[in-house]
């Protein structure tokens, strides 16, 4: 066995709160290696440490079979060792050829650039992973993919033997997630080791050749993957059972519909007649780029609406703006918290109500900050944030304890319809049951709900219906026994040949509304 990288009994230490406990993962030549656990467990703080970016307070990492007390991130370079973040850290508005090669001259002091060297290096270390790029394109104008691709590169180009990537597929179609288990598998057959960390467990499965499972700042196990299933994973790293549950019928029937949408069109939005009743989950399933997220900013009054109608509790309704969708009743938790939901540099008590203040203030701006605090307590209990301290700052929440601070945001305006954009996105497996478990809670209470989502798992185990997205246009709905494991093969299968549409025959449509 071709042990490449060890961490031996690594521990680390911040003030008083301890992050690792005597860590030991062993990294060998050509596998790949998946790191698995929850937000906090232990995952970010060994790759700082062993990408040389943080120092153990204990412990030896080895390389190669050469012992470290600990590694500058220079060092780790030198030795091999590359992290692919989530950002990538790529330069936009340089070449592609620039971006492989530039991280490759600063490292070995090279003052001038040689035009043809640069060529040499950038096309040798695409080639090994079956790349074919324009080198003098800018890197701001490829796609997802393509950028994977330069930041993969570039590794290479540093002769990188051991490469870190940290949630690569978050922003990736289908077709690119399948693009890039391609490359991963061709980096490990050239030897290379490939550390994945994700939250999508069904693609660690498809492609990790062992596990190890991170709980509480320890090292609970490491297995072979063909050991562990989707459920013995979640328990591994959670210490508890997790179970997602299946969706509860809280629909009013024979009610006016909550949202009826009859051939919207907007901004990539084609065709879209769709309705919603109240304590109704709907799921919104598609490909990127297929117009789920365009509907929903349309609803809310960011994606200006050209042809069709939309009403609420049976009224006509002209949302021009995010001010008219919340009047309407209309709250969107938007997919990325960081950029578009929450205030990270303010507390909970500013953020949980940063929707109705409005409401709770006077005629002359004045918060009343008993009304305020009150809507604070309610989201931290009601979307059991895991604290009880209204002035902790956003960003020092966890993934999971963000995204029910910002759910709770959008709650508290009472609306009749709630927009879900990939809820649990970056949200770790236990925090992702109990934001099911909240979502039913809500259906429960009558609230019209709209989930968008990638992931099969979590259409499932909460919606009631599904109605699916291509080319801006819902071509069927779902519902019933039609509601299990593979339905999104519909449309997934037809991205990956080319048709851009769906068969389906075998799944009758009710996209009309009468």
């Amino acid at each position: 066995m071709n042990m490449r990288l060890q961490a031996t009994d690594i521990s680390k230490n911040f003030g008083g709160v301890q992050a690792l406990k005597h860590v030991n993962v062993d990294i060998v030549g050509g596998e790949v290696h998946c790191l698995a656990g929850e937000n906090g467990s232990g995952k970010s703080t060994i790759v700082k440490i062993l990408s040389g970016v943080l120092t153990p307070n204990g412990g030896v990492i080895t390389v190669d079979g050469t012992p470290y007390e600990s590694l500058t991130a220079r060092q780790a370079i030198g030795l091999g060792i590359a992290v692919i973040h989530q950002d990538l850290s790529l330069f936009g508005t340089m070449s592609v050829r620039d971006n492989i090669c530039l991280p490759e001259h600063v490292h070995h002091h090279r003052s001038l650039i040689n035009p043809q060297y640069a060529e040499d290096v950038s096309r040798k270390a695409m080639a090994r992973i079956g790349a074919d790029l324009d080198l003098d394109a800018r890197v701001e104008n490829l796609s997802m993919a393509s950028k994977q691709q330069v930041a993969i590169a570039r590794a290479l180009a540093l002769n990188a033997k051991v490469i870190f990537m940290d949630e690569p597929t978050t922003a990736l179609t289908s077709t690119e997630v399948d693009s890039l288990l391609r490359t991963i598998g061709a980096l490990k057959a050239s030897g290379v080791s490939v550390i994945f960390i994700s939250h999508k467990l069904d693609e660690v499965f498809s492609v990790a050749d062992r596990i190890t499972v991170f709980r509480s700042g320890e090292v609970i196990g490491t297995y072979q993957a063909s050991q562990l299933d989707s459920r013995k994973l979640s328990a591994l790293m959670t210490g508890h059972d997790v179970e997602f549950g299946v969706p509860e019928n809280h629909i009013v029937a024979d009610a006016t519909p909550v949202l009826e949408m009859k051939h919207v069109k907007a901004s990539k939005v084609s065709d879209v007649t769709l309705r919603v009743q109240a304590g109704e989950v709907v799921g919104m399933s598609g490909l990127l780029g297929s117009g789920r997220t365009e509907t929903a900013l349309t609803l809310f009054g960011l994606n200006a609406l050209t042809g069709g109608s939309i009403a609420i509790d049976g009224q006509p309704a002209a949302i021009r703006n995010p001010r008219d969708a919340i009047a309407n009743g209309i709250a969107l938790v938007p997919e990325d918290r960081h950029r578009e939901g929450l205030f990270l540099d303010r507390n909970l008590l500013q953020n949980s109500a940063a929707s109705v203040l409005e409401r709770i203030s006077s005629r002359f701006g004045v918060v009343n900050v008993k009304k305020e605090r009150q809507i604070g307590e309610d989201t931290l209990v009601n979307l059991q944030v895991n604290t009880r301290d209204l002035a902790l700052l956003a960003q020092s929440l966890s993934g999971g304890n963000q995204q029910k601070v910002l759910l709770g945001k959008w709650v508290a305006t009472a609306p009749k319809l709630l927009i879900l954009d990939s809820p649990t996105v970056g949200v770790d497996v236990g925090s992702k049951s109990q934001i099911y478990e909240i979502i039913r809670q809500l259906s429960s209470r009558g609230i019209a709900i709209l989930v968008i989502s990638d992931e099969e798992e979590e259409l499932l185990a909460v919606c009631n219906r599904i109605a699916i997205f291509v080319q801006g246009a819902v071509t069927t709905e779902l519902s019933g026994e039609q509601l299990k494991p593979g339905f999104s093969a519909i449309y997934r299968n037809a991205d990956r040949n080319g048709v851009g549409v769906v068969d389906v025959a075998a799944h009758p449509t009710n996209k009309e509304v009468a």
